[in-house]
């Protein structure tokens, strides 16, 4: 894998590029525009991930095939999987980008891709931002065999409408960081530090994305303690964010009630600049969202937002989001400039289960009583742990809307390990706009020629 920071301000790149091109055979040359693109891999090819077809009937089949009494079903609809088949020739080597490069014929809505595809020399119209494969070497490959791809989730949130991956496909991000890019054990506001990390996360920074309380997510994270750095540990989850209240220049306009599990109360802010951050929250982690280039405006007048929120689940009458310029030339308010503002873990001294009893966690996590929490079981879409009848943890039941592996390997109860504002490796000093970059964890995921955008990244959403 390599990343594409190329600069051909040279005739003898330019003579290069030419006999490149003709012996490609007829592949298209890059235009006179020079690409800058600021952190995207260009994504690698991968097997399909061996799991059963995910939509062999009307609910996402389970990767384990045994429920115990008393598992809830699940009850999420499936996305259908529409890969169309591409008469694109795939070139000798990886391309790079150029202005008037096709639109990718081919989309499986269940693959991870970048805005560029290198292999078939094409774009996409949206991106997913990190390569979660650049993380398969601290946290292993089984969550594509949990997910069923490597986009969306059996647990992903879904309405009358239509399922999150069918409606707000574009809204999927993965965010990673490797031991290689954080550098390192350090946390400004906690005992124990995040070393890596990969999350698939839904955030889409506009009317549409803010008024919807609940977003689907996967996380996984490697913590240690920052006394101790090789005192490290795995946590794994997923479910959904509960993303609370909504402020806007920091007056509520939406209130939600408190959380279905008990957990930091989540709020989002939005301004009346294309900046928000959301911080929604889980029983056992919190991964804080932070847009530097929203798609618009949250809505206040109350009968226009309706209006708006009836348009995203499928009603009428149908109003349009409100944007801050989509659609105009050189439009770079895209949802593409992201950071992860806080990323964070923490066992909690007691947990929920399926049964509605709060439990210690020590009894459940720490039998040995040496404050180090071990466990591998389920949890509902809410974080409640999933138990038997007799009270003792699953073992097993079908991965789903209400069955959602949690993993965890050596963290200590109680310990909160966070880190803040995510450093992103090396990075230009400016970005491509000329501009300064808003903050030390931002990485861009569209793709900029000569300092400007290439527009190709458009408004997915309902």
């Amino acid at each position: 894998m390599f990343k594409f920071r190329a600069y051909y301000h040279s005739l003898g790149g330019w003579l290069l590029l030419l006999m490149l091109a003709i012996l490609a055979g007829g592949c298209a040359a890059p235009s006179g525009n020079t690409p800058v693109r600021v952190h995207a891999d260009i994504p690698r090819s991968s097997p399909t991930p061996t799991a059963p077809d995910p939509f062999a009937s009307s609910a996402r089949q389970p990767v384990a095939s045994r429920t115990p009494a008393g598992a809830v079903a699940p009850e999420a609809a499936p996305t259908e999987r529409t890969a169309t088949a591409t008469s694109q020739p795939a070139p000798d080597r990886p391309l790079e980008p150029y202005p008037d490069a096709p639109l990718c014929e081919q989309h499986d809505p269940l693959a991870y891709h970048a805005l560029w595809n290198a292999e078939l020399g094409c774009h996409y119209d949206h991106t997913h931002a990190d390569d979660p494969h650049a993380a398969d070497d601290v946290f292993g490959t089984a969550i594509y065999d949990w997910l069923g791809g490597e986009i969306s989730y059996p647990w992903q949130t879904f309405s009358d409408a239509g399922t999150e991956n069918e409606l707000k496909h574009g809204g999927y991000f993965w965010l990673v960081r490797t031991p290689a890019e954080i550098g390192g054990c350090s946390s400004q506001f906690a005992d124990g530090c995040i070393t890596a990390f990969r999350a698939l996360t839904h955030f889409m920074m506009l009317d549409q994305g803010a008024r919807t309380r609940f977003h689907s997510y996967w996380f996984e994270a490697q913590a240690c303690r920052e006394a101790a750095p090789e005192d490290c540990g795995i946590l794994r989850t997923g479910g959904w964010f509960d993303t609370g209240d909504l402020l806007v220049d920091d007056q509520l306009v939406q209130e939600e009630p408190r959380p279905v599990v008990r957990a930091p109360r989540p709020f989002k802010l939005h301004y009346s600049n294309p900046f928000a951050t959301w911080y929604p929250t889980s029983p056992f982690v919190r991964v804080s969202m932070e847009v530097a280039d929203a798609w618009g405006l949250v809505i206040l007048d109350a009968d226009e937002a309706s209006e708006v929120q009836m348009n995203s689940t499928g009603g009428a009458p149908q109003a349009q989001p409100r944007f801050f310029c989509y659609g105009e030339p050189g439009c770079e308010l895209n949802n593409s400039l992201i950071q992860p503002h806080i990323i964070a873990v923490q066992l909690p001294r007691s947990v929920e289960t399926s049964a509605g009893k709060r439990l210690s966690a020590a009894a459940i996590m720490d039998p040995d009583g040496d404050g180090r929490g071990n466990f591998s079981g389920f949890v509902d879409r809410y974080g409640r742990i999933l138990v038997n009848p007799d009270g003792t943890p699953m073992e097993m039941c079908d991965i789903g809307l209400d069955c959602i592996p949690l993993e965890i390997e050596n963290l200590y109860l109680g310990m909160q390990y966070q880190l803040r504002d995510a450093p992103a490796g090396e990075r230009p000093k400016l970005h491509p706009t000329g501009r300064a970059w808003p903050g030390s964890g931002y990485r861009e995921y569209d793709i900029y020629f000569d300092g400007q955008t290439t527009g190709w990244i458009q408004y997915t959403g309902p």
